[in-house]
């Protein structure tokens, strides 16, 4: 932990699209449009930021 100096996490609201890329990520590297659309919307979302002192927090809201 001394060596992290924050995190970022996904909120709530983007994990349908996040479990949906996951799905799909390596037919998007291999080219497909489908596949890279599905990405780009979990990548869409914004992220969290936490530092270090917060992460405790943070994890236990997972």
């Amino acid at each position: 932990m001394p060596d992290v100096a924050s995190a970022h996490i996904d909120g709530s609201d983007a994990e349908d699209d996040v479990r949906a890329a996951v799905n799909v990520v390596l037919e998007a590297d291999l080219g497909s449009e489908d596949a890279q659309f599905v990405v780009d919307q979990a990548e869409g979302h914004e992220l969290a930021w936490y530092a270090r002192q917060e992460m405790g927090s943070a994890l236990e809201l997972l």
